[in-house]
Protein backbone atom coordinates (compact mmCIF):
# COMPACT_ATOMS: atom_id res chain seq x y z
CA UNK A 1 0.00 0.00 0.00
CA UNK A 2 1.19 3.50 -0.93
CA UNK A 3 2.81 5.20 2.02
CA UNK A 4 0.64 8.11 3.82
CA UNK A 5 1.99 11.33 4.04
CA UNK A 6 1.64 13.33 7.84
CA UNK A 7 -2.13 13.93 6.26
CA UNK A 8 -2.91 10.53 5.87
CA UNK A 9 -2.38 10.55 2.13
CA UNK A 10 -0.63 8.09 0.26
CA UNK A 11 2.74 9.01 -1.37
CA UNK A 12 5.17 7.58 -4.52
CA UNK A 13 8.55 8.01 -5.55
CA UNK A 14 9.60 7.60 -8.53
CA UNK A 15 13.41 7.78 -9.93
CA UNK A 16 15.10 6.47 -13.59
CA UNK A 17 18.56 5.29 -14.01
CA UNK A 18 20.35 4.56 -17.51
CA UNK A 19 22.32 1.27 -17.74
CA UNK A 20 23.98 -1.06 -19.38
CA UNK A 21 22.73 -4.91 -19.86
CA UNK A 22 23.78 -7.86 -21.54
CA UNK A 23 21.42 -9.19 -23.68
CA UNK A 24 21.11 -12.34 -24.72
CA UNK A 25 22.17 -11.91 -28.29
CA UNK A 26 25.16 -10.78 -26.82
CA UNK A 27 25.05 -7.46 -28.29
CA UNK A 28 25.07 -4.47 -25.85
CA UNK A 29 22.05 -2.89 -24.82
CA UNK A 30 21.20 0.31 -23.00
CA UNK A 31 18.03 0.86 -21.03
CA UNK A 32 16.89 2.75 -17.93
CA UNK A 33 15.61 1.40 -14.62
CA UNK A 34 11.93 2.20 -16.17
CA UNK A 35 10.34 4.74 -13.31
CA UNK A 36 10.91 2.22 -10.32
CA UNK A 37 7.84 2.65 -8.16
CA UNK A 38 7.67 2.14 -4.31
CA UNK A 39 5.39 2.25 -1.87
CA UNK A 40 5.36 2.15 1.71
CA UNK A 41 2.51 2.17 4.22
CA UNK A 42 4.70 1.30 7.23
CA UNK A 43 3.97 -3.12 7.10
CA UNK A 44 5.54 -3.38 4.14
CA UNK A 45 7.03 -2.33 0.57
CA UNK A 46 6.58 -2.66 -3.07
CA UNK A 47 8.65 -2.02 -6.08
CA UNK A 48 7.51 -1.68 -9.60
CA UNK A 49 10.55 -1.38 -12.37
CA UNK A 50 9.89 -1.24 -15.82
CA UNK A 51 12.60 -1.35 -18.45
CA UNK A 52 12.48 0.39 -21.94
CA UNK A 53 15.24 0.09 -24.33
CA UNK A 54 16.17 3.28 -25.50
CA UNK A 55 20.04 2.04 -27.45
CA UNK A 56 18.81 3.92 -30.82
CA UNK A 57 18.03 6.79 -28.69
CA UNK A 58 21.35 6.64 -27.10
CA UNK A 59 23.45 5.87 -30.06
CA UNK A 60 21.93 9.01 -31.85
CA UNK A 61 23.27 10.96 -29.15
CA UNK A 62 26.45 9.84 -29.13
CA UNK A 63 26.63 10.38 -33.07
CA UNK A 64 25.69 13.97 -32.45
CA UNK A 65 27.83 14.69 -30.49
CA UNK A 66 30.48 12.99 -32.40
CA UNK A 67 29.23 15.25 -35.39
CA UNK A 68 29.59 18.56 -33.61
CA UNK A 69 33.20 17.52 -32.59
CA UNK A 70 33.70 16.95 -36.18
CA UNK A 71 32.48 20.38 -36.82
CA UNK A 72 34.09 21.99 -34.25
CA UNK A 73 37.67 20.72 -35.00
CA UNK A 74 36.55 21.24 -39.06
CA UNK A 75 35.87 24.83 -38.22
CA UNK A 76 38.96 25.10 -36.09
CA UNK A 77 41.18 23.90 -39.35
CA UNK A 78 39.51 26.21 -42.11
CA UNK A 79 39.29 29.21 -39.51
CA UNK A 80 36.08 29.21 -40.49
CA UNK A 81 32.95 30.19 -37.63
CA UNK A 82 29.10 30.72 -38.20
CA UNK A 83 26.73 32.29 -36.40
CA UNK A 84 22.96 31.94 -36.95
CA UNK A 85 19.80 34.68 -36.27
CA UNK A 86 16.25 33.79 -35.85
CA UNK A 87 14.80 37.33 -37.17
CA UNK A 88 11.47 35.92 -35.23
CA UNK A 89 12.51 35.42 -31.37
CA UNK A 90 15.51 38.31 -31.95
CA UNK A 91 17.77 35.30 -30.99
CA UNK A 92 21.86 35.00 -31.91
CA UNK A 93 23.98 31.92 -31.43
CA UNK A 94 27.53 31.96 -32.42
CA UNK A 95 29.54 28.64 -32.62
CA UNK A 96 32.68 28.54 -30.65
CA UNK A 97 34.90 29.49 -33.45
CA UNK A 98 32.91 32.58 -33.85
CA UNK A 99 34.65 33.79 -30.49
CA UNK A 100 38.13 32.22 -31.10
CA UNK A 101 38.51 34.03 -34.18
CA UNK A 102 36.67 37.70 -33.08
CA UNK A 103 38.53 37.42 -29.69
CA UNK A 104 35.78 38.01 -27.89
CA UNK A 105 34.21 36.21 -24.67
CA UNK A 106 30.54 34.54 -24.63
CA UNK A 107 29.96 36.86 -21.80
CA UNK A 108 30.62 40.29 -23.84
CA UNK A 109 28.24 38.76 -26.45
CA UNK A 110 24.64 39.16 -26.00
CA UNK A 111 22.40 36.36 -27.41
CA UNK A 112 20.55 38.85 -29.36
CA UNK A 113 20.74 41.04 -32.42
CA UNK A 114 23.45 43.36 -29.99
CA UNK A 115 25.63 40.19 -31.01
CA UNK A 116 25.86 41.42 -34.54
CA UNK A 117 26.61 45.16 -33.42
CA UNK A 118 29.35 43.54 -31.23
CA UNK A 119 30.99 42.08 -34.14
CA UNK A 120 30.58 45.86 -36.11
CA UNK A 121 32.15 47.22 -33.46
CA UNK A 122 35.40 45.44 -33.92
CA UNK A 123 35.35 46.26 -37.72
CA UNK A 124 37.76 49.50 -38.84
CA UNK A 125 35.63 52.83 -39.77
CA UNK A 126 36.64 52.49 -43.43
CA UNK A 127 35.06 48.70 -43.38
CA UNK A 128 31.99 49.11 -40.87
CA UNK A 129 29.55 51.25 -42.68
CA UNK A 130 29.34 48.33 -45.12
CA UNK A 131 29.38 45.13 -42.84
CA UNK A 132 27.35 46.93 -41.09
CA UNK A 133 24.39 47.45 -43.89
CA UNK A 134 24.83 44.30 -45.22
CA UNK A 135 24.14 42.65 -41.45
CA UNK A 136 21.30 44.94 -41.11
CA UNK A 137 19.26 45.58 -44.88
CA UNK A 138 16.66 43.10 -45.15
CA UNK A 139 16.18 43.82 -48.56
CA UNK A 140 19.61 43.05 -49.70
CA UNK A 141 18.56 39.50 -47.48
CA UNK A 142 17.62 37.93 -50.29
CA UNK A 143 21.04 37.52 -52.44
CA UNK A 144 23.65 36.42 -50.24
CA UNK A 145 25.91 38.71 -49.10
CA UNK A 146 29.77 38.66 -49.50
CA UNK A 147 32.10 40.98 -48.45
CA UNK A 148 35.70 40.96 -47.34
CA UNK A 149 36.75 43.26 -44.63
CA UNK A 150 39.64 43.75 -41.71
CA UNK A 151 38.55 42.92 -38.07
CA UNK A 152 40.32 44.08 -34.86
CA UNK A 153 41.04 41.92 -32.40
CA UNK A 154 40.39 43.13 -28.97
CA UNK A 155 44.31 42.14 -28.58
CA UNK A 156 45.04 45.08 -31.11
CA UNK A 157 45.82 42.43 -34.06
CA UNK A 158 43.81 43.17 -36.98
CA UNK A 159 42.97 40.54 -39.64
CA UNK A 160 41.06 39.98 -42.66
CA UNK A 161 38.22 38.20 -42.66
CA UNK A 162 35.19 37.09 -45.53
CA UNK A 163 31.77 37.31 -44.38
CA UNK A 164 29.11 35.83 -45.82
CA UNK A 165 25.25 35.63 -45.05
CA UNK A 166 22.13 34.34 -46.72
CA UNK A 167 18.19 34.45 -45.06
CA UNK A 168 15.68 31.94 -45.11
CA UNK A 169 12.60 33.39 -46.38
CA UNK A 170 8.50 32.45 -45.37
CA UNK A 171 5.66 33.94 -46.44
CA UNK A 172 7.60 36.76 -47.63
CA UNK A 173 9.27 37.35 -44.54
CA UNK A 174 12.58 36.65 -43.31
CA UNK A 175 12.53 34.43 -40.51
CA UNK A 176 16.17 33.54 -40.16
CA UNK A 177 19.82 34.09 -41.26
CA UNK A 178 22.71 32.27 -41.51
CA UNK A 179 26.56 33.49 -41.61
CA UNK A 180 30.33 32.49 -42.02
CA UNK A 181 33.44 34.12 -41.09
CA UNK A 182 36.97 32.83 -42.34
CA UNK A 183 39.92 34.30 -41.54
CA UNK A 184 41.55 34.75 -45.10
CA UNK A 185 44.48 37.01 -43.53
CA UNK A 186 47.55 34.40 -45.31
CA UNK A 187 45.29 34.93 -48.26
CA UNK A 188 45.25 38.61 -48.56
CA UNK A 189 48.65 39.13 -47.36
CA UNK A 190 50.02 36.59 -50.27
CA UNK A 191 48.00 38.83 -52.74
CA UNK A 192 48.49 42.36 -51.53
CA UNK A 193 52.53 40.52 -51.99
CA UNK A 194 52.24 39.32 -55.28
CA UNK A 195 50.57 42.62 -56.26
CA UNK A 196 53.09 44.99 -54.98
CA UNK A 197 55.83 42.51 -56.53
CA UNK A 198 53.85 42.96 -59.88
CA UNK A 199 55.18 46.84 -59.53
CA UNK A 200 58.19 47.22 -57.19
CA UNK A 201 61.95 46.67 -57.44
CA UNK A 202 62.85 43.12 -55.46
CA UNK A 203 66.20 44.74 -54.29
CA UNK A 204 65.36 48.00 -53.40
CA UNK A 205 61.32 48.08 -52.96
CA UNK A 206 60.84 50.91 -54.98
CA UNK A 207 58.62 51.27 -57.71
CA UNK A 208 59.76 49.59 -61.15
CA UNK A 209 59.27 50.78 -64.89
CA UNK A 210 56.14 49.60 -65.26
CA UNK A 211 54.58 51.18 -62.40
CA UNK A 212 56.57 54.55 -63.31
CA UNK A 213 55.50 54.65 -67.11
CA UNK A 214 51.84 53.90 -65.60
CA UNK A 215 52.16 57.06 -63.19
CA UNK A 216 53.80 59.15 -65.69
CA UNK A 217 51.06 57.80 -68.20
CA UNK A 218 48.34 59.17 -66.03
CA UNK A 219 49.59 62.79 -65.02
CA UNK A 220 50.74 63.65 -68.66
CA UNK A 221 46.96 62.48 -69.45
CA UNK A 222 45.50 65.19 -66.66
CA UNK A 223 43.67 67.51 -68.18
CA UNK A 224 44.82 70.32 -65.80
CA UNK A 225 47.85 72.13 -67.50
CA UNK A 226 50.83 71.64 -65.30
CA UNK A 227 54.55 71.25 -65.78
CA UNK A 228 55.80 67.81 -65.07
CA UNK A 229 59.47 66.90 -64.71
CA UNK A 230 61.19 63.16 -65.54
CA UNK A 231 65.25 62.97 -63.65
CA UNK A 232 66.98 60.21 -65.50
CA UNK A 233 70.15 59.29 -62.75
CA UNK A 234 72.65 57.03 -63.78
CA UNK A 235 75.56 56.22 -61.34
CA UNK A 236 78.96 57.30 -62.36
CA UNK A 237 81.29 53.95 -62.94
CA UNK A 238 78.79 52.07 -61.13
CA UNK A 239 80.08 48.67 -62.93
CA UNK A 240 83.61 48.99 -62.16
CA UNK A 241 83.01 49.30 -58.48
CA UNK A 242 80.91 46.76 -58.42
CA UNK A 243 83.15 44.33 -60.13
CA UNK A 244 86.44 45.56 -58.12
CA UNK A 245 84.38 44.63 -54.92
CA UNK A 246 81.65 42.15 -54.93
CA UNK A 247 78.18 41.54 -55.98
CA UNK A 248 76.71 41.57 -52.82
CA UNK A 249 78.43 44.69 -51.72
CA UNK A 250 77.22 46.30 -54.94
CA UNK A 251 73.41 45.15 -54.01
CA UNK A 252 73.72 46.35 -50.95
CA UNK A 253 75.27 49.77 -52.15
CA UNK A 254 72.67 50.24 -54.34
CA UNK A 255 69.65 49.46 -51.54
CA UNK A 256 71.32 52.36 -49.70
CA UNK A 257 71.47 54.63 -52.64
CA UNK A 258 67.89 54.30 -52.97
CA UNK A 259 67.38 55.60 -49.16
CA UNK A 260 69.65 58.30 -49.59
CA UNK A 261 67.57 59.79 -53.35
CA UNK A 262 64.73 58.90 -51.24
CA UNK A 263 65.21 61.06 -48.37
CA UNK A 264 65.70 64.11 -50.82
CA UNK A 265 62.06 63.91 -52.52
CA UNK A 266 58.96 66.03 -52.23
CA UNK A 267 55.92 63.69 -50.74
CA UNK A 268 54.45 63.61 -54.22
CA UNK A 269 57.35 62.46 -56.36
CA UNK A 270 57.78 58.85 -57.18
CA UNK A 271 61.54 57.43 -57.13
CA UNK A 272 61.73 54.38 -59.40
CA UNK A 273 64.51 51.93 -59.75
CA UNK A 274 64.68 51.80 -64.14
CA UNK A 275 67.36 48.93 -64.01
CA UNK A 276 70.71 47.90 -62.83
CA UNK A 277 72.66 51.37 -61.32
CA UNK A 278 69.71 53.96 -63.15
CA UNK A 279 66.94 55.58 -61.39
CA UNK A 280 64.16 58.22 -62.58
CA UNK A 281 62.16 60.50 -60.51
CA UNK A 282 58.80 61.45 -61.62
CA UNK A 283 58.08 64.96 -59.91
CA UNK A 284 54.61 66.25 -60.32
CA UNK A 285 53.57 69.83 -60.39
CA UNK A 286 56.88 71.50 -60.40
CA UNK A 287 56.81 75.20 -60.27
CA UNK A 288 59.51 75.48 -63.43
CA UNK A 289 63.23 74.36 -64.30
CA UNK A 290 63.88 76.16 -61.29
CA UNK A 291 62.58 74.35 -58.51
CA UNK A 292 63.63 70.78 -61.10
CA UNK A 293 67.22 72.34 -60.33
CA UNK A 294 66.66 72.45 -56.84
CA UNK A 295 65.31 68.74 -56.35
CA UNK A 296 68.58 67.79 -58.44
CA UNK A 297 70.83 69.88 -56.14
CA UNK A 298 69.37 67.32 -53.11
CA UNK A 299 69.86 64.76 -54.72
CA UNK A 300 73.56 65.20 -55.67
CA UNK A 301 73.91 66.35 -51.89
CA UNK A 302 72.43 63.05 -50.27
CA UNK A 303 75.04 61.06 -53.18
CA UNK A 304 78.07 63.10 -51.37
CA UNK A 305 77.76 61.44 -48.09
CA UNK A 306 80.14 58.46 -47.38
CA UNK A 307 78.42 55.32 -47.46
CA UNK A 308 79.92 52.64 -44.93
CA UNK A 309 79.83 49.05 -46.76
CA UNK A 310 81.71 46.18 -45.32
CA UNK A 311 84.36 48.33 -43.69
CA UNK A 312 84.76 50.77 -46.13
CA UNK A 313 83.16 54.31 -47.04
CA UNK A 314 82.48 54.51 -50.70
CA UNK A 315 81.44 58.16 -52.12
CA UNK A 316 79.10 57.81 -55.32
CA UNK A 317 78.22 60.21 -57.68
CA UNK A 318 75.72 60.17 -60.57
CA UNK A 319 74.97 61.81 -63.81
CA UNK A 320 71.34 63.02 -64.00
CA UNK A 321 69.61 64.29 -67.51
CA UNK A 322 66.39 66.22 -67.06
CA UNK A 323 63.12 66.59 -69.05
CA UNK A 324 60.36 68.48 -68.58
CA UNK A 325 56.42 68.39 -70.30
CA UNK A 326 53.22 70.06 -69.90
CA UNK A 327 50.57 67.57 -68.88
CA UNK A 328 47.39 67.58 -71.44
CA UNK A 329 49.55 68.31 -74.08
CA UNK A 330 49.35 64.89 -75.55
CA UNK A 331 53.48 64.23 -74.86
CA UNK A 332 54.35 60.85 -74.53
CA UNK A 333 55.72 59.14 -71.24
CA UNK A 334 58.45 56.79 -73.08
CA UNK A 335 59.44 59.91 -75.43
CA UNK A 336 59.33 62.08 -71.76
CA UNK A 337 61.72 59.12 -70.14
CA UNK A 338 63.87 58.84 -73.37
CA UNK A 339 63.98 62.68 -73.56
CA UNK A 340 65.56 62.70 -70.15
CA UNK A 341 68.07 59.63 -70.76
CA UNK A 342 69.58 61.30 -73.77
CA UNK A 343 70.31 64.43 -71.79
CA UNK A 344 71.55 62.01 -69.15
CA UNK A 345 74.10 60.76 -71.62
CA UNK A 346 74.92 64.69 -72.39
CA UNK A 347 76.02 64.82 -69.01
CA UNK A 348 78.12 61.46 -68.96
CA UNK A 349 79.80 62.98 -71.82
CA UNK A 350 80.63 66.17 -70.24
CA UNK A 351 82.51 64.96 -67.76
CA UNK A 352 80.14 62.68 -65.45
CA UNK A 353 78.66 64.27 -61.96
CA UNK A 354 76.81 67.06 -63.26
CA UNK A 355 73.19 67.65 -65.07
CA UNK A 356 72.39 68.24 -67.84
CA UNK A 357 68.72 69.69 -69.03
CA UNK A 358 66.91 68.42 -72.26
CA UNK A 359 66.27 70.23 -75.44
CA UNK A 360 66.12 69.95 -78.85
CA UNK A 361 69.63 69.93 -80.10
CA UNK A 362 70.33 67.26 -78.07
CA UNK A 363 67.52 65.19 -80.13
CA UNK A 364 69.26 66.55 -83.54
CA UNK A 365 72.67 65.09 -81.79
CA UNK A 366 71.71 62.12 -80.64
CA UNK A 367 72.80 58.93 -82.75
CA UNK A 368 70.47 57.18 -85.12
CA UNK A 369 70.56 54.07 -87.45
CA UNK A 370 67.96 52.68 -89.78
CA UNK A 371 68.05 49.01 -89.86
CA UNK A 372 66.62 46.96 -92.43
CA UNK A 373 66.50 43.39 -93.39
CA UNK A 374 69.18 41.86 -94.95
CA UNK A 375 68.69 38.13 -96.90
CA UNK A 376 70.38 35.43 -94.96
CA UNK A 377 73.62 34.21 -96.70
CA UNK A 378 74.53 31.75 -93.83
CA UNK A 379 76.96 29.00 -94.41
CA UNK A 380 75.95 25.38 -95.58
CA UNK A 381 76.05 24.71 -91.87
CA UNK A 382 73.41 26.96 -91.32
CA UNK A 383 75.51 29.85 -89.22
CA UNK A 384 75.31 33.52 -89.84
CA UNK A 385 78.02 36.01 -88.56
CA UNK A 386 78.10 37.81 -85.61
CA UNK A 387 77.82 42.15 -85.74
CA UNK A 388 78.93 44.34 -83.71
CA UNK A 389 77.75 47.51 -84.33
CA UNK A 390 79.68 50.57 -83.13
CA UNK A 391 77.74 53.59 -82.28
CA UNK A 392 79.00 56.99 -83.72
CA UNK A 393 77.17 60.52 -84.86
CA UNK A 394 75.46 60.20 -87.56
CA UNK A 395 75.82 62.95 -90.18
CA UNK A 396 76.17 63.03 -94.02
CA UNK A 397 79.15 61.78 -94.31
CA UNK A 398 79.24 58.76 -91.45
CA UNK A 399 77.68 55.91 -91.28
CA UNK A 400 77.86 52.79 -88.39
CA UNK A 401 80.85 50.55 -88.38
CA UNK A 402 80.32 47.49 -88.43
CA UNK A 403 82.92 44.87 -87.47
CA UNK A 404 82.46 40.49 -88.00
CA UNK A 405 83.41 38.48 -85.17
CA UNK A 406 85.04 35.33 -85.86
CA UNK A 407 82.91 33.57 -83.39
CA UNK A 408 79.85 32.31 -85.65
CA UNK A 409 76.35 30.81 -84.06
CA UNK A 410 74.03 28.59 -85.56
CA UNK A 411 70.96 30.34 -87.85
CA UNK A 412 68.19 31.92 -85.66
CA UNK A 413 69.63 32.39 -82.25
CA UNK A 414 69.84 36.33 -81.00
CA UNK A 415 73.34 37.54 -79.68
CA UNK A 416 72.96 39.00 -76.54
CA UNK A 417 74.32 43.03 -76.27
CA UNK A 418 73.55 46.01 -75.16
CA UNK A 419 74.10 49.92 -77.05
CA UNK A 420 72.21 52.95 -77.20
CA UNK A 421 69.95 54.55 -78.09
CA UNK A 422 67.86 51.58 -78.98
CA UNK A 423 68.82 47.88 -79.95
CA UNK A 424 67.66 45.61 -82.84
CA UNK A 425 68.15 41.97 -82.93
CA UNK A 426 71.55 41.44 -84.41
CA UNK A 427 71.06 38.15 -86.33
CA UNK A 428 70.91 38.55 -89.69
CA UNK A 429 70.68 42.16 -89.75
CA UNK A 430 72.71 45.11 -90.84
CA UNK A 431 72.09 48.81 -91.91
CA UNK A 432 70.73 49.28 -95.23
CA UNK A 433 73.57 51.93 -96.04
CA UNK A 434 76.16 49.61 -94.93
CA UNK A 435 75.26 47.26 -97.72
CA UNK A 436 74.62 50.32 -100.42
CA UNK A 437 78.65 51.29 -99.17
CA UNK A 438 80.02 48.62 -97.92
CA UNK A 439 84.05 50.54 -97.90
CA UNK A 440 84.42 50.96 -94.03
CA UNK A 441 83.66 54.55 -92.86
CA UNK A 442 85.22 56.74 -90.87
CA UNK A 443 84.78 56.25 -86.68
CA UNK A 444 84.11 58.68 -84.43
CA UNK A 445 84.83 58.63 -80.83
CA UNK A 446 81.67 56.44 -79.48
CA UNK A 447 80.31 58.37 -76.20
CA UNK A 448 81.38 57.64 -72.69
Amino acid sequence: MPRKSAAGQPTTSAAARLMKVQAPSASSQQMPSAEASSTRDGSGHSLVVNFTDVTARVEAQVALADREAQLVDAQRLARLGSWEWDVTTDEVCWSDEMYRLTGLLPEDVPLDRRALAAYTALVPSHDAAEVARLLTDRDGWREAVDVRHRLTRPDGEQRWFHCRARAAYEAGRPVRVLGTIQDITEQKVAEETLAHRALHDDLTGLANRALLLDRLARVLAHGRSTTVAVIFLDLDRFKWGNDSLNHSAGDKLLVAVARALESALRATDTLARFGGDEFVVLCEQVGGPGEVLDIVDRLAERLTQPFALEGQDLVVSASMGVALALSGTGVDADELIRDADTAMYRAKKLGRARVEMFDEQMRRRAPRVEFAQWRQRGSAGGSSPVVIVRWVQATSCQAPCFQPMRRRIPTGSKPRARCRPTLASLGNVIPAMAVRNPRPARRANSAP
